[in-house]
């Protein structure tokens, strides 16, 4: 003789777990069999050759529980069954084929609102939902030998009791490897960045870094550069002796900089000049003298003679050199 037992158990969420992150632990199925304490091992399996057409594409364990049939542990053994797991949207469901025809149908569930989200409908004859926030609800259709469904129903709670906590735990566990900083939410570019050039920098344990300074081209330096190519990259002086209080010292990446303030007779348009940077090349460009101007009383004298000169050049008549389609006779002006 046989007698079904049906009932609901409804347990509070912390309200700092989000849903996803309990939906997605009653999806592994391997680990919450193993949040059970009853279980001992389990593997997956082939679904039996009685099961029904829905349930036979679903994924298929078998599981070995350690029972206690008297307090203290006198009288335990191991039972082996066959259950299937199948994932819902917003949980789990599963059905457990037990020796002597036990029968069990669970349908865990993640119900309630999250903080913002608008609240759910209470279902009638449940006084333990709470109001507001989530809730883990648990519907349990069994059906069992009429003698042991006492035993096996208070053993059922006792073990989902302690499965449920060891669930929010982990829930809990995950979700704070989750969660991203303060820091990381205000600025995910900007961390990004700074990760990216701290691991790309390479630092030398010797010698402090020196970087290369670009320098374009300009008409009056030295080194010119041809119509094609690159910049040439010098790279800058450091004086690792040099004193920490020059006003041109400045520390960059954990080493002392000297950069040049006095412009070379040869870039005078540049602080940094390419001989300078170089070591002190001796090689210089001469620099152009300025024009001497003359008298202002000889320019009224040149000015005079230049005009006459450009006007006897402007009306002189070249002739053209001879050419078969032009005729002779015919003259240009210059």
């Amino acid at each position: 003789m046989f007698k079904r037992v049906v009932f609901t158990t409804v347990t509070p969420l912390p309200p700092h777990i989000p849903r996803d992150i309990v939906i997605s632990t009653l999806h592994a199925h391997s680990e919450i069999i193993e949040l059970n304490p009853l279980v001992v091992s389990h593997k997956r399996c082939k679904a039996p050759p009685n099961a029904p057409p829905d349930e036979f594409h679903c994924i298929w364990y078998e599981l070995t529980d350690n029972i206690q049939y008297l307090p203290g542990g006198i009288i335990k053994g191991n039972i082996t069954y066959k259950a299937c797991f199948h994932d819902l949207p917003r949980g789990l469901q599963t059905h457990i084929y037990a020796p002597t025809g036990l029968d069990i149908r669970n349908r865990w569930s993640v119900n309630g609102n999250m903080p913002g989200e608008p609240r759910e409908p209470v279902e009638l004859g449940l006084p333990n939902v709470p109001r507001e926030g989530l809730y883990l609800r648990e519907d349990v259709d069994m059906r069992c030998n009429i003698f042991a469904a006492g035993f096996v129903r208070k053993t059922l709670k006792e073990a989902h009791a302690v499965l449920v906590e060891r669930l929010v735990v982990k829930a809990d566990l995950l979700k704070g490897k989750r969660e991203e900083t303060i820091y990381e939410k205000a600025y995910p570019a900007l961390a990004l960045q700074l990760h990216s050039l701290y691991s790309n920098q390479v630092y030398s344990g010797e010698a402090p870094y020196t970087p290369c300074i670009t320098l374009p081209p300009s008409p009056v330096s030295p080194t010119t550069l041809s119509s094609g190519s690159t910049p040439t990259r010098f790279p800058s002086t450091v004086h690792p002796s040099g004193s920490k209080t020059d006003p041109n010292m400045h520390n960059y990446v954990g080493g002392p900089m000297h950069y040049l303030t006095t412009p070379h007779t040869c870039c005078n348009h540049c602080p940094i000049c390419p001989t300078r940077a170089e070591g002190g090349s001796d090689q210089t460009v001469p620099i152009p003298q300025a024009a001497e101007m003359d008298s202002t009383e000889c320019q009224p004298a040149q000015a005079k003679a230049y005009a006459a000169k450009r006007a006897a050049v402007r009306f002189t008549l070249t002739p053209p050199p001879p050419s078969p389609s032009s005729p002779s006779h015919i003259y240009e002006l210059e």
